[in-house]
């Protein structure tokens, strides 16, 4: 089985997140600027490598960036309501990256199985991945929430995630390892969408 992230790879995730952002603050009478859209993407990175890190929960990174990034542009907003109207806006908007569509559907026509795993919070990837229509590609969509681990993440959860995706797969037989390398690139001569990246190790059948 081969495992992709969401974001990045299939769907374009800064669009999405643009068009939220901008949707959010102009409902409260802010046009952010090029400069201050910037700074928002910095912050929010910088907090979810705390995630990636193990130094901050999923709740606090939601939260917290938008403190940070309130107080950095000079405004007061209580964060909690932004944080819940920006993933509502944000759960509501899904887009193709060039070529991601063709390529998934080269994938299915040979009949690999695949399946996603993302670190995005969870009713708003779950509500992308239906959006998009990913359903008729993927045989399923996990969540690091619903796994209790992010990625990457120290061995001992990645054992944890592992345990929830072999739960979601209907059979497998755990066959190899990829390298990132050589399947990789074989399965990138098949169409011309060469940003897709395989994320998952294991090939299952």
């Amino acid at each position: 089985m081969y495992f992709f992230d969401l974001d990045h790879t299939i769907l374009d995730f800064e669009r999405s997140e643009i068009e939220a952002l901008l949707e959010l603050f102009d409902s409260r009478g802010i046009a952010l600027s090029e400069e201050q859209l910037s700074l928002y993407r910095e912050t929010n990175s910088k907090w979810w490598s705390y995630l990636a890190l193990g130094e901050k929960t999923k709740d606090e990174v939601v939260l917290g960036r938008f403190v940070d990034y309130c107080s950095s542009i000079g405004v007061s907003f209580s964060p909690e309501e932004l944080n819940d109207e920006y993933l509502t806006r944000l759960s509501k908007k899904a887009y193709f990256l060039p070529g991601a569509r063709e390529f998934l559907t080269t994938m299915r026509r040979l009949g690999k199985r695949m399946a996603v795993i993302t670190n995005g919070v969870y009713r708003v990837q779950h509500n992308r991945f239906l959006s998009a229509g990913l359903p008729e590609f993927f045989e399923f969509s996990l969540s690091s929430e619903e796994a209790g681990a992010a990625k990457p993440t120290p061995k001992s959860s990645s054992r944890q995630c592992v345990g929830h995706v072999f739960r979601r797969m209907k059979s497998y037989t755990l066959e190899t390892v990829l390298s990132r390398t050589t399947e990789a690139q074989k399965m990138r001569e098949l169409t011309s969408y060469g940003s897709a990246l395989m994320l998952g190790g294991i090939v299952a059948r």
